[in-house]
């Protein structure tokens, strides 16, 4: 087929595609609780939201995430897993976040 009028999709697109749909599965499937993602528009570094769920009762607790999938992402490893070096600009976004 020819690419002539296709919008493409690039590799960091797809990587972070399959992140966000494994961490969705994870989250409803293996702890039953809620995954809400964030339009990509209205994403300004909080990916989606996770509902928590005890006994079927959903609680009114939320966690906001940002997911991150790919090997750049987890190669600082450390005593106690993996470190994400961000940016201070994020940093001050979720230092200063305050949900709705």
């Amino acid at each position: 087929m020819n690419d002539f009028g296709f919008p493409k999709q690039n590799k960091s697109q797809e990587i972070g595609r399959k992140g966000e749909v494994y961490f969705s599965h994870y989250v409803t499937t293996v702890l039953g609780w809620i995954y809400r993602t964030v339009p990509q528009e209205s994403d300004f570094g909080i990916d989606g939201f996770v509902d928590i769920v005890i006994n079927g009762s959903v609680t009114g607790k939320s966690i906001a995430v940002q997911i991150k999938c790919g090997d750049s992402y987890i190669s600082k490893l450390t005593a106690g897993g993996f470190r994400y070096d961000g940016e201070n600009r994020h940093l001050n976004y979720y230092i200063l976040y305050e949900p709705n």
